[in-house]
């Protein structure tokens, strides 16, 4: 408990005591009549009571900024109050008898008194006529009494004026006081609602700030913290991490002393730790990696007194620089375990073929060895006979029984049913058509199956015997039943060894696959980013010098036609020229030179125009390195990219010319990878020339091959469509070529699939081009075409990549 509620309780218990006294004194004096100073003193107390309940109540009530101080100044006044009403009851205690003994009697019983007092003072006058001597005494001390007396009431005169004075005194300063303390409150009231306001939006500010703020004191115990920590803590606002430890959340405990470790260096050493790289266990239970910034927080004095930290998840790209840095490594690696696993499956498969193999051999000659040791009864040799009524026996069974079945051969023939039901259960029906079937056709009788011993042991038997055809119908098997299994396990054995390695080729085979897919996109991506740097430096060198060409060629025209203008003057002022000038200007064809000089130049400019042209297209497809996202004009790449495969398009020996049909929408600008969508357009115009030229290709070697049958076809063509939807835009590339069937369209997108010789296509160039619109830019590539319908390639991208870029994270 403080001070403040210290003076809090005793502000509450003061009035109420004030007023029990006055109530009390009241009660017990007013028989007997006090003066009006002791009724001021208690009505002092009273109202003093009074007052303080109040002021109790506005503490209570509400929150002053000077609450300390009318603590003090109440219980101040309540003790300056309490001293005047004590001294109040003193000074009655000490003249209240004096001051009694002069007060007037009520009006009704004056008569009465005087009557008593005159027949008193007659009594008196009577006996001071008898004693003259003593009344001369008596007189003199009534005299010295009244004055004393008067003394008395004068003196009380003055302090119950000045009593009332100090009252009218103390009310007026308690009302000034109130005022004011009224004053402060509604300040006070002001200033903690702007206090809040500006506490809420700084609250609202830190939560939605993506990265992760907290604050601690010097013992690391959690101040605050914005939203985003808080759901990265696993607590359900900010307010609940107040009074935390790192302990209390779900951090590792190597995390919680390395985070601790950190907040006391920074607070010891008084230097703020910038971009300290820390490994955190979230709430959701996913590892990921901080990119924390810790400053010490001081008081007013400079001291020291927590630390404050902000954080971002740079998990993303601490994972992609892992990859990049552990590429090369982990390829070299899988690529030796796996060499290492296949060679030791081989050897494994090889041992195991080897070991099949002795075990045929072995049971070759246990085959063999039974083959010729039958007399010596391997196995159970047995007598069955089956009688016409459907009942068979057992007339023969040697001792193998017991080893087989554990029956003895006795209980056996006694009781045939135990071997025939020792059959299991799933195998059973088989053995009895195999029965049923050799009784009928006489035929050698062999089975293979599973029986059940006493013990409840599974084993596997093999039962070969010839049936003989007896009198009165009745059959009889003469056979041999042994145990093979052995041989069953030693096949299943087998049969699971040659799945395991079976299915360690198929990972082997996938692996490698993979790896051949991961390295030829990557030297694909080598390939493109150097041409890209090749081209833009071959388009700045190319610009240079036409752009000095170009400048000078305005300026050359309006030379010449100076010049031209000039010489026509001087045709005109000297029509007759002299033979030597006339001889030169028949060598030199004056009037071609004049008419052809202005062609000249013309072509020069166009020329230039068409080289600047062919650069700005050289700049924009030589983007392929820009790892950046910008927004980028679709057209312009379109454009550009037509420009590069100008040649492609012109006409050949064996084909016309390309013809391209632009049928652009308004598109906005696109948030991509320039140089990567500049790659797609690439790749899907070269196999749509590609196919046109295999069209044209085809129908020259049937009308080559059959003269009588010429076929021709339509203009080649290649048509760009674009279109902007709501929050994408499309691309159509379509072409009037040989089109393609399902089986292709199917396996159209897979690494290393390709239609083309062997030597023109890698089969890399679509399976890239998709994993850049769907992976890197969050769209969809997809081709519509069939067999002689030619083939449109449709490419959806989203306008903005803030959703991508969301869903990647």
């Amino acid at each position: 408990m403080t001070l403040n509620d210290l003076l809090m309780a005793a502000n509450g218990l003061i009035p109420t005591c004030y007023v029990t006294m006055a109530t009390l004194l009241l009660m017990l004096f007013w028989w007997r009549q006090p003066r009006p100073v002791f009724l001021l003193a208690i009505s002092l107390i009273l109202f003093n009571g009074v007052l303080g309940w109040r002021e109790y109540g506005l503490l209570l009530v509400q929150n002053h900024s000077n609450q300390d101080l009318l603590l003090w100044f109440t219980l101040g006044l309540d003790l300056i109050t309490a001293g005047l009403a004590v001294g109040g009851m003193m000074l009655w205690r000490c003249y209240g008898d004096r001051i009694a003994s002069f007060r007037l009697p009520p009006p009704q019983d004056q008569l009465t008194i005087a009557n008593q007092e005159l027949a008193s003072v007659k009594t008196r006058l009577e006996s001071l006529l008898a004693h003259t001597a003593e009344l001369s005494e008596a007189n003199q001390q009534l005299v010295k009494a009244i004055e004393e007396r008067k003394q008395a009431e004068a003196e009380l005169t003055q302090r119950n004026q000045e009593l009332e004075q100090y009252a009218h005194q103390r009310l007026t300063d308690l009302r000034q006081a109130n005022l004011f303390l009224q004053s402060q409150v509604i300040e006070r009231q002001q200033a903690e609602s702007e206090l809040r306001q500006s506490q809420q939006l700084l609250q609202l500010v830190m939560d939605n700030i993506p990265q992760l703020i907290f604050w601690k004191d010097h013992n690391s115990v959690y101040l605050g913290c914005n939203q985003s920590f808080a759901v990265a803590a696993g607590v359900s606002s900010p307010q609940d991490i107040v009074g935390k430890t790192d302990y209390d959340l779900p951090w590792k405990p190597q995390e919680t002393e390395w985070f601790r470790q950190c907040d006391r260096r920074v607070m010891e050493s008084d230097r703020a730790e910038l971009g300290i790289v820390e490994p955190i266990l979230q709430a959701d239970g996913q590892q990921s990696w901080m990119e924390t910034n810790k400053v010490p927080l001081h008081d007013s004095a400079g001291n020291v007194v927590g630390v404050l930290g902000t954080a971002e998840d740079i998990t993303h790209r601490v994972q992609a620089e892992l990859t990049l840095k552990q590429l090369n490594e982990e390829l070299e690696r899988r690529v030796e375990e796996r060499t290492t696993e296949l060679r030791q499956a081989i050897a494994q498969l090889e041992h195991e073929i080897k070991e099949r193999r002795e075990a045929e051999a072995a049971l070759r000659q246990s085959e063999k060895r039974f083959q010729k040791l039958t007399a010596s009864a391997p196995g159970l040799i047995y007598q069955f006979q089956l009688n016409p009524d459907g009942s068979y026996t057992f007339p023969y069974l040697s001792s193998g029984c017991h080893d087989i079945y554990e029956i003895e051969p006795v209980a056996a023939q006694c009781d045939p049913s135990l071997l025939i039901e020792s059959v299991h259960e799933d195998d059973r029906q088989v053995f009895f058509d195999s029965v049923a079937q050799s009784a009928a056709t006489l035929q050698t009788w062999e089975w293979q199956g599973r029986i059940i011993t006493a013990s409840g042991q599974l084993k596997w038997v093999q039962a070969v015997s010839r049936p003989e055809l007896q009198a009165g119908g009745v059959i009889l098997w003469d056979g041999l039943l042994i145990d093979i299994s052995d041989r069953k396990r030693a096949e299943e054995a087998l049969r699971q060894s040659e799945m395991r390695l079976r299915h360690q080729a198929e990972q082997l085979e996938q692996t490698l696959q993979q790896l051949r897919r991961t390295q030829a996109q990557l030297i694909q991506s080598e390939k493109m980013s150097s041409l890209g740097q090749l081209v833009a430096g071959v388009a700045h060198e190319i610009n240079n010098p036409v752009n000095f060409i170009h400048g000078n060629l305005a300026p050359a025209s309006e030379y010449v036609q100076d010049l031209m203008q000039l010489l026509k003057a001087y045709q005109r002022h000297y029509p007759e020229p002299t033979p030597a000038l006339q001889r030169q200007i028949e060598t030199i064809d004056l009037e071609f030179l004049l008419s052809d000089l202005p062609k000249l130049l013309e072509s020069m400019q166009t020329g230039t125009e068409r080289i600047r042209n062919i650069v700005q297209s050289l700049r924009t497809f030589s983007r392929l390195d820009e790892a950046e996202l910008k927004d980028v004009d679709l057209h312009l790449s379109l454009d550009s990219t037509l420009m590069i495969l100008q040649n492609r398009l012109k006409a050949k020996p064996k084909r016309p010319a390309i013809e391209i049909v632009k049928r652009y929408g308004q598109l906005p600008s696109v948030e991509c990878y320039a140089g990567q969508l500049n790659q797609v357009f690439m790749h899907i115009l070269n196999n749509a020339i590609d196919a046109l030229e295999t069209g044209y290709q085809q129908v020259e070697e049937i009308n080559q091959s059959n003269a009588l049958a010429i076929t021709t076809l339509a203009k080649p063509t290649i048509t760009i469509t674009t279109q902007a939807n709501d929050e994408t835009v499309t691309i159509q590339v379509g072409d009037n070529g040989i089109g393609m069937s399902e089986e292709i369209q199917q396996r159209l997108f897979d690494p290393f699939f390709t239609t083309k010789p062997v030597g023109k296509g890698t089969g890399m160039g679509l399976a890239i081009s998709y994993q850049i619109v769907v992976e890197k830019h969050g769209g969809q590539l997809q081709c519509i075409s069939a067999p002689g319908k030619g083939a449109t390639f449709i490419l959806t991208i989203p306008v903005n990549q803030a959703a991508n870029r969301f869903q990647v994270n």
